[in-house]
């Protein structure tokens, strides 16, 4: 029989080991494209860095920024990725698999990170910190594809990290300041998102932990931040990153003014404050379970204030960065899993901290247990969840009412749970209940994690279920574009791998469809055809916009543009 270490050893090599299979495994089930834009925008960039040395793309494919020409260098996504996937593809060979393998490896990384930097909390807790991460579904789904996802989560990890190391040093105010405006400098260069979510987090955490550090923290951060702003507003015309404009309300897949849609809120004071959606999207698309006990291993003995202040910060800035322009989906929960996963795997296995009373601060509920508490929450957000949606789907409510109904619901269902336990807060105290409670525990995170992904789903592509089909499609119509001039312009609906299949530039066909916006961009590069699908296009447009059909096959239809009236 095992002992001790080799005990331990054993278990973390199987569950580490599980993680790492079903990650490996989608290598294989899943396409290199598993869906639509990104991956095919990732991989054209790293190979723009192999042929010219920056990440230059020969399409159109967002209108946050309208650049002079369709071969420009991409100015949304992050440049060091592109080059790092680049390093890679030089050495392993130009395939997306490459990109694959690496959100694979990062996906490894970060559950064996996690019990890395949590054992300061005791091998147990550190064991089940990493299975909380190793055997989340979505991690292990954006392991297997051309993605960033994990790889952040791992920026995000060392980058907490490495900022713990660096306020809880000895070493002068200026110093600290300006080792930590290099972490967030350095870690937003992988994921520009990461520099406001991480610069406000560190702020703040330097004002509660360290503000002597603050003004050198601030000066070094704002005048760098400044520097690239101007470098950039310079050399490829936005500031930094399109995501800017994303952020205060420009649309993506149209050159329109911003109206309501379902990627982005309205203008106005309301976006910035979206407390709402973040909310709701906690409630349906994130594990609530995880938040609560990560708030019952928060009252653990061995969470120094910093262990808690830099989760808190990082989780809230995060957040709000992400609230504001309604875009918070399941793969954006995966990096804030390794940063909570140490406090809730201590919610798990420190079983007392559920008899701990609320205390004097929440006044009338002072007595009740926090495991009375975190019950009635984590069962108010499962019956909740399922009630809005059982009434949703039947048409009791509209649509338009979310998140409002999940959170009045759910706020319900666990006020009534917590009242019942009230009285009953002593069951938490009895030892049998003691025992099961990290058992029980564990596996209401795992029935979470079943109930947003079940972990079979994960090898069928559930996000895109037939997008291999459509994209096997999408190559075979780009070989309409084989009978035309080469290098002539095309407009798409996905210019990446348009240009990828047909090697002409190719410009985004807004989503909108409307004939004075498609018409301005056809003048402005000098798009010669338009490539759609049999089924894409209204019938009238066509005809609205004098297009001549040239060919058609494969489901389909390539038209051309009228010719542009000569230059006077």
């Amino acid at each position: 029989m095992l002992h001790g270490a080799h005990a331990h050893l054993a278990i973390l090599t199987a569950v580490i080991g599980v993680g790492a299979v079903l990650r490996v495994l989608l290598l294989a089930a899943l396409p290199r494209f598993f869906g639509p834009g990104d991956p095919a925008t990732y991989y054209a960039m790293a190979t723009g860095v192999l042929r010219h040395g920056a990440p230059r793309v020969d399409f159109v494919w967002n209108y946050t920024t309208l650049p002079a020409a369709i071969s420009h260098i991409e100015s949304y996504y992050e440049f060091a990725y592109a080059y790092l996937l680049a390093g890679l593809m030089a050495v392993f060979g130009s395939h997306a698999l490459v990109g694959c393998v690496l959100s694979c490896v990062c996906g490894v990384t970060a559950s064996f990170l996690t019990y890395w930097f949590a054992r300061r909390f005791g091998p147990r807790v550190a064991l089940v910190a990493a299975a909380i991460v190793a055997l989340e579904p979505w991690s292990i789904y954006y392991s297997g594809v051309l993605m960033k996802e994990t790889f952040v989560s791992v920026v995000a990890l060392l980058a907490i990290v490495g900022m713990r190391r660096v306020i809880l040093s000895e070493a002068r105010p200026v110093r600290t300041g300006l080792r930590a405006a290099a972490i967030v400098l350095g870690a937003s260069l992988f994921q520009y998102e990461m520099l406001p979510v991480l610069a406000l987090a560190t702020a703040l955490a330097l004002f509660l932990l360290r503000r002597d550090a603050l003004p050198s923290y601030l000066a070094a951060t704002i005048a760098v931040t400044g520097a690239v702003v101007l470098l950039t507003l310079g050399t490829i015309g936005v500031p930094i990153s399109g995501k800017f404009g994303f952020f205060i309300g420009q649309r993506l897949w149209t050159t329109e003014a911003h109206g309501p849609s379902s990627y982005a809120s309205p203008l106005g004071l309301a976006r910035f404050l979206p407390v709402p959606y973040v909310l709701g999207a906690l409630l349906i698309k994130w594990y609530v379970p995880v938040i609560a006990l990560a708030w019952l291993g928060s009252r653990a003995r061995q969470v120094q204030r910093i262990d808690l202040v830099l989760p808190v910060t990082f989780a809230c800035s995060y957040l709000y960065f992400h609230g504001v322009p309604h875009d918070l989906w399941e793969r954006d929960f995966i990096p804030l899993l390794p940063i909570l996963a140490p406090l809730a795997a201590l919610g798990v296995c420190r079983a007392w901290l559920w008899t701990i009373p609320l205390g004097d601060r929440w006044r009338g509920w002072e007595g009740v247990a926090r495991g009375a508490f975190a019950t009635g929450i984590i069962g108010g957000a499962l019956i909740g969840v399922m009630i809005t949606y059982a009434l949703h789907i039947k048409g009791v409510f509209p649509a338009r009412w979310l998140p409002w109904t999940s959170l009045t619901i759910t706020t319900g269902v666990a006020v009534v749970i917590i009242a019942v336990l009230r009285r009953m807060s002593f069951i938490f105290r009895l030892r049998i209940v003691r025992r099961v409670i990290p058992v029980v525990a564990m596996g209401v995170i795992l029935a979470a994690y079943s109930q947003s992904l079940p972990w079979a789903w994960i090898y069928a592509n559930p996000q895109y279920p037939g997008y291999e089909q459509q994209r096997a499609a999408r190559e075979q119509g780009c070989a309409l574009l084989h009978d035309v001039e080469a290098g002539a312009p095309v407009m798409a609906e996905l210019p990446a791998e348009v240009e990828l299949y047909s090697g002409h530039p190719a410009v985004l066909l807004p989503i909108t469809h409307d004939v004075p916006t498609i018409l301005a961009l056809r003048e402005r590069y000098g798009v010669r055809y338009l490539l759609a699908a049999d089924s894409e296009l209204a019938q009238t447009l066509p005809q609205r916009l004098s297009l001549r059909a040239v060919s058609r096959q494969w489901g389909y239809s390539l038209y051309a543009f009228p010719a542009l009236p000569a230059p006077r």
